[in-house]
């Protein structure tokens, strides 16, 4: 985002538009905003009020978007509804986007109870009501004027194309059956649109059958012949097993230091990864508590570091007298810890952000 503004109290802030929007007639290629939280679409007048009061933004950002089957203009305002006050009850956030099919969108971040609401329908339907975390979608009927938007609280959805799916492979052309159970081969070969619109799917079909094709291909196929096509998949994978090994030494030498209370392991890890510790103190031999004792393991051999290595519970249960009896024993008072990560399944998770020590001071 281009930060257009900032500190703006009872200023307006004129912005760059779009010859592709209209509102109640007018070509909006400047959208004004102003820093009592109203806009303006193609002139300077409050024709959307969102918490309007004495306000102050703070900050004015505008963005273009090329998305996969349109073009926005997104403007964050990002303030408070009291001038004078930067209190948390104050603070108020919004995101208006506005389409090339002449729709719009607002994003309620942040919005106070003490401001005033309203924007003119020109004919439309709804009720414009912005709350915090609300989506407010606008579509307009009479995309030539501006006019008649609809609102709806909800996600916005980009309706002003037709999309179509097909999947090939090596032997052919594919559609997914009608009770969407399985793959259906198709007799032609040929690509149309025609073809698209007789077969294709309004869906990207579920992955699951990409894995029946040979060298699978996913096509899609719009209606609007000026937006670029951009495919973006989510793939889901298991990780291979990894051991990560930090790279510092953590020194404990210094004289404010009586003693390691404990460790204390900071993140995410579901039953479905396997994740074991290992400690060195010489950057070589790495130690594990096993069995009430400290014992040397290989973490080189991946087997036996899962097998021996300390599971979170472990490490973090350590007791005080447990840790001084290895770490006292030490001719230099560093160490160094090592993590081993096996995903069981897709469904693992494991997000280590820090290993905590808790010193004795």
């Amino acid at each position: 985002m281009t930060l257009l503004a900032t500190q703006q109290d009872d200023q307006t802030v004129s912005c760059a538009g779009a010859d592709w929007f209209k509102y109640n007639s007018i070509i909006a290629n400047n959208i004004y905003i102003s820093g009592n939280s109203w806009i303006g679409f193609g002139t300077s007048s409050e024709q959307m009020k969102i918490c309007r009061r004495d306000a102050k933004c703070h900050n004015l950002y505008r963005q273009e978007i090329a998305l996969q089957t349109c073009n926005c203009i997104k403007y964050r305002w990002d303030g408070y509804s009291v001038y004078n006050s930067t209190t948390t009850e104050n603070k108020l956030t919004w995101e208006l986007f506005i389409f090339d099919n002449n729709d719009i969108f607002l994003n309620c971040i942040d919005i106070p109870t003490n401001g005033t609401h309203s924007f003119d329908l020109l004919g439309g339907t709804g009720t414009f009501a912005p709350g915090p975390g609300k989506y407010i979608s606008m579509y307009c009927e009479d995309k030539g004027n501006g006019k008649i938007f609809n609102l709806v609280e909800e996600l916005y959805t980009y309706t002003d194309i037709e999309i179509r799916y097909l999947l090939k492979d090596n032997n052919g052309l594919y559609k997914i059956s009608e009770d969407n159970s399985s793959l259906v081969k198709l007799e032609e070969t040929e690509l149309s649109s025609s073809l698209f619109s007789l077969h294709g799917m309004t869906n990207i079909p579920n992955g699951n059958f990409m894995k029946e094709l040979v060298n699978p291909k996913l096509l899609e196929w719009h209606s609007r012949m000026d937006i670029d096509v951009k495919l973006n998949a989510s793939v889901k994978a298991i990780p291979k097993r990894q051991t990560i090994v930090q790279n510092y030494d953590s020194f404990y030498s210094d004289e404010t230091i009586k003693g390691i209370g404990s460790f204390e392991v900071i993140g995410e890890i579901n039953e479905f990864a396997n994740v074991r510790f290992a400690i060195t103190f010489d950057n070589t031999t790495y130690c594990s508590f096993v069995n009430d004792t400290w014992v040397v393991i290989d973490i080189a051999d991946q087997e036996v570091f899962l097998n021996s290595g300390m599971t979170k519970e472990v490490l973090e249960n350590l007791t005080q007298e447990q840790l001084e009896s290895i770490f006292l024993i030490q001719d230099v008072f560093k160490f160094r810890i090592a993590i081993i990560i096996d995903y069981l399944n897709i469904n693992a998770v494991c997000n280590i952000e820090q290993v905590k020590v808790n010193f004795i001071n």
